[in-house]
């Protein structure tokens, strides 16, 4: 966490991991379980007696050293956990698993805190490290062997590189397995790794963020490419038969209440003659603590309203869109973006996709 110091002010914890966790967890439950007591305290910083002790973030560790399955392979209701998802278990979910190929980021979208100074900044990882494509077709082998069937990757295989995907799709189909593939495109999918995909695996799910129908706006929040290699994008995803996902943010610097009303209508016609596109609502947007936008907000024209894990925690216990918002923009406020929010999903909900639900329930659910 972000915020190790509030944390520790609450009385109620006698240690925070710093950064990534694995190796300095480990070293705090033999301490606590045995009384082994490390030699120093790097990615902890723990209660001693009255006093605490920060040991600041530890290096991360080496990708190969990290084990990502283990845990898995020991569950006695395995498969039950592969059904479940944010809205928890679900009977009809059929297997799924997000498989980690990297940590870190190349890019810095200044919403996210994900983005390479975000990441940065919370674990201290300087760079971006993939992992070996090998290790992760070994690891989706072995939980197919439990019934996965849906395999989603933590990043843009894209991002990774051709030689990284193209040996991951090799590994695959070395290995024999009969998945479906999700993954979330940066920026937008090269034509070759879609084709590859689709004769690796038996369907694709492919989620794009234009954010906005704003170049312009776009361009400010570090995605760079226009709307109309967007839709050319969208049709070559058409032709192996993938299903397309489209998410937009409310609150992006220079978005205006004039902007903003467009981005029904540009939805509208990206999914206008393509049935296998699907549009989401607008969803709140809250803002990430080591994000670029929260780093720098003077930087952006950000007015931060979130600062403290206090105000998290009371925003977790919302119910209207505007408790999640932790922002303003020179443009909007917080409660002109909740307004929008409302109005634009009322328009989006008005906009015909029962072909690319009917893709989404078959992906998700058929066997």
């Amino acid at each position: 966490t972000v915020f190790a110091e509030e944390v520790a002010r609450s009385g109620c914890v006698d240690a925070v991991v710093l950064g990534e966790g694995e190796e300095a967890l480990t070293t705090y439950v033999k301490y606590a379980l045995k009384g082994v007591r490390p030699v120093d305290w790097r990615g902890l910083y723990v209660r001693e007696g009255r006093r605490w002790v920060y040991g600041g973030v530890l290096a991360p560790p080496p990708l190969a050293r990290v084990k990502y399955v283990n845990g898995l392979l020991a569950m006695r209701h395995v498969l039950e956990y592969l059904k479940a998802g944010i809205y928890g278990f679900m009977p009809a979910q059929q297997p799924h698993f997000w498989f980690a190929t990297a940590r870190g980021c190349l890019f810095d979208c200044i919403y996210c805190g994900g983005s390479r100074e975000g990441y940065s900044f919370a674990t201290g990882r300087a760079s971006m490290a993939a992992r070996d494509p090998a290790a992760v077709a070994e690891e989706m082998a072995q939980l197919s062997e439990m019934g996965l069937r849906i395999a989603r990757l933590t990043h843009d295989p894209q991002m990774l590189g051709d030689r990284w995907w193209r040996k991951l799709f090799e590994e695959v189909r070395k290995r024999g397995l009969d998945l479906k593939l999700y993954w979330e495109s940066h920026r937008l999918p090269a034509s070759n790794l879609v084709r590859e995909a689709s004769k690796t695996f038996a369907a694709l799910d492919v989620a794009v963020s234009p954010e906005t129908a704003s170049e312009e706006v776009r361009f400010r929040a570090r995605r760079y490419f226009t709307n109309a290699a967007l839709i050319k994008a969208l049709d070559a995803l058409k032709g192996v038969g993938a299903l397309v996902e489209l998410f937009f943010l409310l609150g992006l610097p220079g978005e205006t209440v004039e902007s903003a009303r467009l981005i029904p209508q540009f939805a509208s016609k990206l999914v206008e003659g393509r049935g296998h596109v699907a549009v989401y609502p607008l969803i709140p947007y809250t803002i990430d603590p080591n994000c670029p936008m929260a780093l720098h907000p003077e930087r952006y024209g950000v007015r931060l309203i979130f600062r403290s894990l206090k105000d998290y925690a009371r925003a977790s216990r919302g119910r209207r869109a505007e408790d999640f918002i932790g922002h303003e923009t020179r443009e909007l406020s917080k409660r002109q973006i909740a307004a929008l929010i409302e109005e634009l999903n009322r328009e989006i909900s008005k906009i015909p996709q029962s072909e690319a639900s009917t893709m989404k329930l078959e992906f998700e659910e058929k066997p």
